[in-house]
């Protein structure tokens, strides 16, 4: 893979850049209040750190931007999804289809905004990454009201799912890199 489009970064290093993302995201809302707003900083946070290194060379300021845009607005989606979507909010089944739906999302905005070819292992890789990081949200810390579990687990598996999903192999031994 050419370094210029991102995807040579090490998975170490990409692993780095959500757990930025998940610190971010706690410095925020101890900072602030989570109001509404705090749903669009996390998810610009997460597009930049985490969507970010897919950025190809060419425009990339203008692409992690992008995607700092659209990861507010999918996790925006995600969250609404559950609170005030069709299924009741604390049922496993909103927290697995929104994190699923988020996830593929995520997948598609880097595609084309990143942009890259569809390699489409990509597409398993962030469901039941997306699925199990949604399910994950039913895990709790005691006093824990900022749901960091899910947060951690649905960010760090979207980061291993597209770093395999995007590697011409997908998951081999030899792209364990």
């Amino acid at each position: 893979m050419s370094p210029s489009t991102g995807i040579s970064f090490p998975l170490l290093y990409k692993y780095a850049l959500a757990l930025a993302s998940l610190i971010v995201f706690v410095a925020i809302a101890l900072l602030f209040e989570p109001e509404r707003w705090f749903q669009y900083a996390a998810g610009a946070v997460f597009g930049a750190l985490v969507l970010g290194p897919y950025a190809a060379a060419r425009n990339r300021v203008a692409r992690i931007l992008a995607l700092a845009i659209a990861g507010a607005g999918i996790y925006y989606l995600a969250v609404w999804f559950v609170a005030e979507g069709p299924l009741p909010y604390d049922v496993i089944v909103s927290l697995v289809v929104a994190g699923s739906g988020a996830a593929l999302l995520c997948g598609l905005v880097v595609v084309v905004i990143g942009p890259h070819t569809v390699n489409w292992a990509l597409v398993p890789l962030l469901l039941v990454a997306g699925a199990l990081g949604g399910a994950a949200f039913k895990l709790r810390i005691p006093n824990d009201e900022l749901m960091l579990v899910g947060h951690a687990t649905w960010q760090l598996l979207v980061c291993v799912a597209l770093h395999f999903g995007f590697r011409p192999g997908g998951l081999t031994s030899s792209s364990a890199s």
